[in-house]
């Protein structure tokens, strides 16, 4: 009796603690400060990073008119490429092949490539390119049109479809290694507490989810060994080569090796359960799991779209997308292969079957949370604009897969109802529908799970094809630019007259020399016989260029043609004569801006970058999942163990006064 009596105030003591650490973590608001400012502080290093090396941006531009021949032409890619398996192809537009040389750029070498070209006669000239990634050896090729002394019209933007065997060969391992997340979450979170209500039925439940979870560690390595070898056949004859010499051949080595590791633990652990339950049970052999589980995931997200770039804000986010995606996606798989089949047989199996369920909704409603915060985060580093997500197939792919994502996320409310009475009553509550009504009667169940599971599996496909198609980045998506600033008229004084000068547009090409002399004497001294316009081009690469400027009256006079074809820094000279006096002659200096690139993108929606606004959402669903998860869990602290049965007015044990006392 005293034993128990002491029981039971240690009990009371540890739910005092309890309850002030939760009130304590509800009320600190440092604690959220600091996380904000750490989250805030790792999304701004984030780099938009690619698992292609697509071209991001060209100089010259693509489309661009020069005055002048480049020495050299310089490619920034999205990622690190391989210099020794790159090809530079500078054709002119007589389709004569013309030798150029390839090195890495000074600044920032591992992305910028420069590409040193001959002395180049007027005319119009394509470079082409095809290289390889470092991060996954993806091939990847385009070009670029430009024009020295001649109009060049841009390449149309190529759509690079993923090719389908290695889309399947993706999806195949991420099914498998959600498939095998979700089997663990079901071990580790959905099944504990069950043992007690049917032992026999629970451990052979427990035993198939494990041998499920060796079967998803195989097909993942399955899948990576076919993954491996079609990289390398995708990259041409040099394809080993390459596997070799890039970074992605370290990290498919190691991925793989966590994959055969994680497979022989549980491997040994489902043998080892026919004679002894411990091994698998014990508290050593689950965090070993969970820590190859972790570093497989961060691997794989290292390896990803949004991360190849190194920033740790977008590794933790692929991580826990993936984690997310297997806790969601991959429980379904494991629930419909182990437990929805015990759905369909006696009430002692349906019973174990509901109670697993209801227990993995919340894990599904947490994982669907984290989904569409780290998406969000994703999609802003992944997607430029609006208009890039409208008009690419990796946007397109990217809405399909929300949309679907969204549709299945009512689903499983609908399996929510069938399985939780308050789900249901505030369902009903706000269909203003009867007692007892629900939308579908629960010996359906099966068939939802069912339903949710498949929408679940291409969910995961359309993921691998948006890993096998280059994201929706460019230099045709970038933010439109701020217009130049107009030119200002240069106003100045010769003698005793008042000159203003512009030129419009103020390109290379054909130009109005735009001039206002007038007389600040009254009377006149003498009237303007003539105005003469002297040019001198920068390094006088033309000479001195000399016009009569026409009179349009009103002391305005104008000088039109080609005479500026050439950017840089000039000399104007404007001399005025006037008939019995000196000639008045003012020297204005001034730059001729240079075409750059041709015609922009026209913008159908909105160019403006999305990343902004994306991540300032998912930072916002973040802490609202963070806040919601918090207040659940103090509740589950706070509350007694809703496991343990109590009897409701069950008679108290006498006591004698000497254990009261004590």
């Amino acid at each position: 009796m005293f034993t128990r009596v002491c029981h039971c105030e240690q009990i009371r003591f540890v739910q005092r603690k309890l309850r002030f650490l939760a009130k304590a973590i509800q009320r600190s608001r440092r604690i959220w400060i600091g996380v904000a400012l750490v989250l805030i502080a790792l999304s701004t290093n984030a780099a938009p990073a690619n698992a292609h090396a697509i071209v991001v941006r060209t100089d010259p531009p693509d489309g661009a008119s020069l005055a002048d021949a480049p020495s050299q032409v310089r490619l920034w890619f999205s990622e690190p490429i391989l210099l020794n398996f790159t090809r530079i192809d500078l054709v002119d537009s007589q389709g004569q092949n013309i030798p150029v040389q390839i090195a890495r750029a000074e600044d920032d070498a591992e992305f910028v490539l420069a590409v040193h070209v001959p002395p180049l006669a007027p005319n119009a000239y394509r470079l082409s390119w095809r290289t390889v990634a470092n991060d996954d050896v993806h091939p990847s090729s385009g070009s670029i049109v430009f024009g020295v002394r001649q109009t060049a019209t841009p390449d149309a933007p190529t759509i690079l479809a993923p090719s389908l065997p290695e889309v399947w060969l993706r999806w195949l391992n991420v099914s498998a290694l959600a498939g095998l997340i979700g089997a663990l979450a079901i071990l580790f979170f959905a099944m504990r507490g069950h043992a007690e209500s049917n032992a026999a039925l629970a451990a052979s439940v427990r035993r198939r989810t494990w041998v499920w979870a060796f079967g998803a560690c195989a097909l993942s390595f399955t899948a990576g060994v076919g993954l491996i070898f079609l990289q390398a056949n995708s990259a041409g004859n040099d394809g080993w080569q390459i596997l070799v010499q890039a970074s992605y051949g370290a990290r498919a080595i190691l991925r793989q090796s966590l994959v055969a590791i994680l497979g022989a633990l549980i491997f040994a652990g489902v043998i080892a359960t026919r004679r002894a339950k411990s091994f698998l049970e014990s508290r050593a052999t689950r965090v070993a799991i969970l820590g190859l589980v972790l570093a497989l995931v961060t691997l794989e997200a290292s390896n990803s779209h949004t991360a190849n770039g190194g920033s740790p804000m977008a590794i933790i986010a692929g991580a826990l997308h993936l984690l997310a995606a297997g806790v969601w996606g991959g429980g379904l798989v494991a629930m419909s292969l182990v437990l929805v089949p015990l759905l369909r047989r006696g009430l002692t199996e349906q019973a174990l079957a509901r109670a697993v369920l209801r227990r993995f909704g919340a894990l599904a409603a947490l994982g669907l949370g984290v989904l569409l915060a780290t998406g969000l985060y994703n999609s802003g580093v992944q997607v430029a604009s609006l208009d890039a997500l409208l008009v690419t197939l990796y946007g397109q792919t990217l809405l399909i897969k929300v949309g679907l994502a969204l549709s299945l996320a009512l689903i499983g409310l609908l399996n929510a109802t069938l399985l939780h009475s308050r789900v249901a009553d505030f369902l009903r509550a706000r269909l203003r529908r009867s007692s007892g009504w629900l939308p579908l009667e629960s010996r359906h169940l099966w068939k939802t799970v069912a339903v949710e599971t498949l929408g679940a599996l291409t969910v995961f496909w359309l993921a691998s094809a948006l890993s096998a198609t280059p994201p929706a980045l460019g230099s045709e998506f970038d933010p439109p630019s701020a217009p130049a600033a107009t030119v200002p008229s240069v106003a100045t004084y010769a003698s005793d007259l008042f000159i203003t000068f512009s030129i419009k547009p103020n390109l290379p090409g054909k130009n109005f020399i735009m001039l206002g002399v007038f007389d600040t004497r009254r009377p006149s001294p003498a009237p303007i016989e003539r105005v003469v316009v002297r040019l001198v081009a920068p390094n006088e690469s033309r000479g001195v260029l000399t016009r009569d400027a026409t009179s349009l009256g009103g002391g305005k006079y104008q000088l039109g043609g080609d005479l500026i074809n050439v950017p840089g820094a000039w000399n104007a000279s404007v001399i005025v004569s006037r008939p019995g006096l000196p000639d008045a002659t003012v020297t204005i200096p001034w730059r001729v801006s240079e075409i750059t690139s041709a015609e922009p993108r026209p913008v159908l929606v909105s160019n403006r970058p999305l990343a902004p606004i994306t991540t300032i959402v998912a930072l916002v669903v973040a802490f609202g999942l963070l806040g919601v998860s918090t207040t659940w869990l103090t509740r589950r602290v706070v509350s007694p163990d809703s496991n343990t049965p109590q009897k409701e007015n069950a008679p108290v044990p006498p006591m004698n006064k000497r254990v009261a006392r004590q």
